[in-house]
């Protein structure tokens, strides 16, 4: 695997662990509102999963 791959890859974990936090109730980004959170958190996960997809597709 080449590092980009790896890179968006681990992006991507990331990404899916946050959303699963914030799914669960957790508030990854403390000190911050639950709808701001859930809202940044959702951009994030979509922005990681199609970046993953197009780079490696």
């Amino acid at each position: 695997m080449d590092k980009g791959t790896v890179i968006r890859t681990a992006v991507l974990l990331v990404a899916l662990v946050n959303q699963f936090l914030v799914a669960t109730g957790l508030n990854p980004i403390p000190g911050s509102e639950q709808l701001w959170g859930e809202v940044v958190s959702t951009i994030f996960t979509g922005a990681a999963a199609t970046w993953a997809w197009f780079k490696n597709n």
